[in-house]
């Protein structure tokens, strides 16, 4: 079967002439000034990535990705110590709601730390329901004596 090309340009190329002009053009554009406008344009704004958390465009933190975006959660917390982060430290949040980038909601541990605050509290849930404090029904968790 024959695929029908609908474009007409299609299999077309430029001359070099041509892509000579084309890079006259855009090197005339893209000047440092014209650079730096578009960054202040965009410099701390959000937006949010895959995972939930938020990212803030940052050109010139050291944490920041190919993108030139930071994670909140570790721009704020580089900020309140007054320095960079590492790569082998972490940041949790401490009521697990990604979003929530208050600094009284941040700690810093490193990887196996951050990895025992969760295990701890996949150990509490086992307590609770053991202890019948808590009890799970309907897809929730509910507190024993508090009707939701």
């Amino acid at each position: 079967m024959k695929k029908v090309k609908n474009n007409a340009f299609f299999g077309k190329k430029h001359s070099k002439k041509t892509l000579e002009i084309i890079g006259e053009k855009s090197r005339a554009k893209f000047t440092p000034d014209f650079i730096q406008k578009i960054k202040d344009r965009h410099q701390g704004t959000k937006h949010r990535d895959i995972n939930g958390y938020i990212l803030i465009k940052d050109y010139n933190h050291p944490n920041r990705n190919s993108h030139n975006d930071v994670l909140e959660h570790r721009y704020k917390l580089s900020k309140k110590i007054g320095r960079s982060l590492t790569k082998e430290e972490c940041v949790h949040h401490i009521n697990f709601i990604k979003t929530d980038n208050r600094l009284k909601n941040l700690y810093l541990c490193s990887k196996k730390e951050n990895l025992q605050c969760h295990s701890s509290l996949f150990k509490l849930v086992e307590f609770l329901l053991e202890a019948k404090i808590i009890r799970f029904s309907k897809g929730k968790y509910y507190i024993k004596g508090i009707t939701q």
